[in-house]
């Protein structure tokens, strides 16, 4: 496969793409009055979906381009994608040129020097396809005079099943995606395409969101201005953590909310976020758990994706029937978030319209939490060097769901959508912290659960019941570190520190001790202190601050 040849032809069909006859330049005003034909208005005034293909097709993604690019250790369904590419895109481009096409275009990035302009083509041979783009107009800016860096997406959902596959053109910012009508997959494809256009100009892109948080220190009695990042692969409860106001009700306390999915940390230590929505799972969201994201589900500009609605128009959060994995599109500036300190410490002033922060000197610190959701041996809360934080981050480690053991599975840089090496990220990430010291602290969260075995003979001897990390702890863990007022001790079995106490925690009911025995608590993190150190080895290019860390 002449891999030159490929992307000078993929690039030139783009370009003549824009032009094309069959092609209809729709504006926001049209999606709207178009995909209305093909939803569900709920009670509230807002549009329902539902899609075929229910979730991402990263199983199924491919990525083409230089030695630096392409994907290792590809599945036997990644190397039937490639050996047919040649052929595959003879098709895409023929049948392209018949169908009608809607093309729309937008803005990534909200700031004065630094975004991209999106063009987004979608077939319309069904017609209900429409959706798609409608959804995603709602998730970025409108596109400004001065354009920046260019992506293009071709979205063809009607491709036959059995072909069904996500083809990433990094370099030249293009993605084919066919024979998928899951919204997420357009929105993931510009994502990731934004990162790796980031990290190629000198970037460090996190799969994580943050706010900015005003809180009281208990400790210097005064108010203090902090960034706050959760950072972590899919699934580890990243939007949860951002979304809560953590009961901050002091005067001049509150937070601003600025990003959910991915962050772009940039020269003069500048933090750009990307979209203007949250894409938030509806599964779990109730209204005494998560009031902020429950509130803006249920406003009129919030739309949604395979969650069932009733003949009425009420939504079912809790009805699985189509999917566990039914999706709202919320709109940051509705969230209903405290707006408790000026806009300056934000980069374009625009109400409503901010998603970034400012540069660190205009903050107290930031606080950077790395995600992770194990179900055995790990506390709730640890407080890393840069150097763990960085491992950390390369571990990017989370419960296999779908395994009948508690295994774990790592996603390096905690990024499933990474593109180019991660080594490299984990470079950048430890360099950030590092030259940042004064500024920032980094922690691992677990909101797993502590106590679950992967042997079944162990589990019938165990001592005790698995225990959650209760969802409404987590939180107050955060506010707790934001104030000053925990006092951090070394572990009794790790290399890092733990609290000894958090005020409104009861920390004994994550103990160890409550679950194992002493032989097999040693045993548990010796055997998973090797996994990781095996696991950081693999990466030949790791710097040895990173490769050689105990945890």
């Amino acid at each position: 496969m002449e891999v030159e040849k490929i992307l000078h032809a993929v690039a030139n069909e783009v370009k003549s793409f824009y032009y094309q006859p069959n092609l209809r330049h729709v504006d926001d005003y049209e999606l709207e009055d178009f995909a209305t034909n093909y939803g569900i208005r709920t009670q509230h005034g807002s549009l329902a979906f539902s899609s075929n293909i229910k979730y991402s097709s990263l199983p199924l993604t491919v990525y083409i381009g230089n030695k630096e690019v392409t994907q290792k250790n590809l599945s036997p369904s990644q190397i039937q994608i490639l050996k047919n590419l040649p052929a595959t895109l003879v098709k895409v481009h023929h049948y392209a040129k018949k169908v009608p096409f809607a093309c729309v275009e937008k803005k990534m990035c909200n700031n004065e020097d630094f975004s991209f302009h999106c063009t987004l083509f979608t077939s319309l041979y069904r017609k209900d396809s429409i959706r798609l783009p409608f959804l995603w107009s709602q998730s970025l800016f409108s596109p400004s005079k001065k354009r920046g860096l260019k992506l293009h997406l071709i979205c063809i959902p009607e491709w036959p099943a059995e072909q069904r596959q996500t083809i990433v053109f990094p370099e030249i910012g293009v993605t084919y995606v066919l024979g998928s009508d899951y919204f997420d997959e357009i929105r993931k494809s510009f994502l990731r395409m934004a990162m790796w256009f980031a990290k190629t100009n000198g970037m460090l892109a996190l799969h994580g969101g943050g706010k900015f948080v005003s809180c009281f220190d208990e400790k210097e009695k005064r108010i203090k201005n902090y960034g706050v990042l959760f950072v972590g692969p899919s699934g580890t409860g990243k939007t949860t953590a951002i979304a809560d106001n953590l009961a901050l009700n002091g005067k001049s306390e509150g937070i601003r909310i600025f990003q959910d999915e991915v962050v772009l940390l940039r020269k003069y230590n500048q933090i750009l976020g990307t979209e203007k929505v949250f894409w938030v799972r509806t599964d779990g969201v109730e209204s005494y758990m998560q009031p902020i994201l429950w509130r803006a589900a249920l406003n009129r500009k919030t739309n949604f994706e395979n969650v069932v609605i009733d003949h009425q128009g009420r939504l079912d959060f809790q009805d699985s029937t189509l999917t566990n994995n039914g999706r709202a599109l919320v709109q940051i500036q509705d969230l209903g978030q405290q707006q408790a300190n000026p806009m300056r410490f934000s980069l374009s002033g625009a109400e409503g319209e901010d998603i970034n922060l400012s540069s660190l000197e205009k903050l107290d610190g930031l606080k950077i939490f790395i995600m992770a959701k194990l179900n055995t041996i790990v506390p709730p809360v640890c407080k890393l060097e840069p150097n763990q934080a960085a491992a950390f981050f390369l571990l990017g480690e989370s419960t296999c769901e779908d395994c009948e053991t508690d295994g774990v599975v790592r996603i390096p840089a905690s990024n499933p959508y990474l593109v180019g090496s991660a080594e490299e990220e984990a470079e950048r990430f430890l360099n950030f912290i590092e030259n940042n010291k004064e500024k920032i602290e980094t922690y691992l969260l677990n909101t797993g659960s502590v106590g679950e075995s992967q042997n079944k003979e162990v589990k019938k001897k165990r001592k005790a019941r698995p225990q959650k990390i209760e969802i409404q702890d987590l939180p107050v863990i955060v506010k707790a570190i934001l104030k000053g007022n925990i006092k951090w001790v070394k572990s009794s079995y790790w290399h890092v520190l733990v609290p000894k106490a958090i005020e409104n925690i009861n920390l004994d009911k994550y103990r160890l001790e409550n679950f194992y025995s002493p032989d097999k608590i040693k045993e548990a993190i010796s055997k998973l202190r090797i996994e990781r150190q095996k696991y950081l080895k693999s990466f030949s290019k790791l710097p040895p601050a990173i490769k050689k860390v105990i945890i």
